[in-house]
């Protein structure tokens, strides 16, 4: 009779856990995200009024990279607003000193409005810069963009930026040949631009990165 009981439960809990996976892959189904628009620019390292920790310092000068996405979330069900979203960046630069540059970063965002416009964005800092192009800065139309939107582990929507058409092979971000830069793609988190246009950004998880 406990062996029975037993294996009651385990079909009970079984099927319990199969219907919440279920349900929970059917939501993911129907959210999508729509990029509106990508910019790409450069940005003066920004110079706090505060004044200076130390004597020698200078102003700043240093020019960022700076990558923007404009996105709309989008659900079929009958809710507000998004729990959490992961975004997968894939940017490659080319025509540096070092060839096809692959910058990999992941971010997560947290209490997004359905239905809104929303906007990430991603950093390569000055040196990182210096160091691959010297004192050239990369051109647009030398960068590859790749954004994948990820809720609850599922792809939920995805954009490629090649405003220099550039020919690569499918799934380029996994190719062999291309220069990893490690931690060269950072968040706002990392950067002095953190608590700049606070609320034009989307809200990053903390201790997302």
């Amino acid at each position: 009779m406990r062996k029975q009981t037993f294996q009651t439960l385990f079909c009970f809990s079984s099927a319990a856990a199969l219907f919440l996976c279920m349900f929970s892959f059917e939501a993911q189904a129907r959210i999508r995200v729509e990029v509106e628009d990508v910019q790409i620019d450069s940005y003066t390292t920004p110079d706090f009024d505060e004044g200076r920790t130390h004597r020698s310092a200078r102003r700043p000068s240093e020019d960022w990279l700076r990558v923007v996405v404009e996105l709309e979330p989008e659900t079929a069900e009958d809710a507000k607003w998004l729990d959490e979203m992961t975004i997968n960046w894939h940017l490659l630069i080319d025509g540096g000193e070092t060839p096809r540059m692959y910058l990999p970063a992941t971010t997560t965002y947290v209490d997004i409005e359905y239905g809104e416009t929303h906007h990430a964005a991603v950093y390569v800092r000055p040196d990182t810069l210096k160091r691959y192009f010297g004192r050239r800065f990369p051109r647009e139309r030398n960068m590859v963009l790749r954004v994948e939107f990820m809720v609850g582990g599922r792809m939920v929507g995805e954009y490629d930026y090649n405003p220099g058409r550039q020919r690569l092979p499918d799934q380029w971000w996994q190719a062999g040949q291309l220069n990893r830069i490690g931690n060269g793609l950072l968040s706002p988190r990392h950067t002095p631009f953190q608590w700049l246009d606070y609320e034009f950004f989307m809200t990053l998880k903390p201790d997302t990165d």
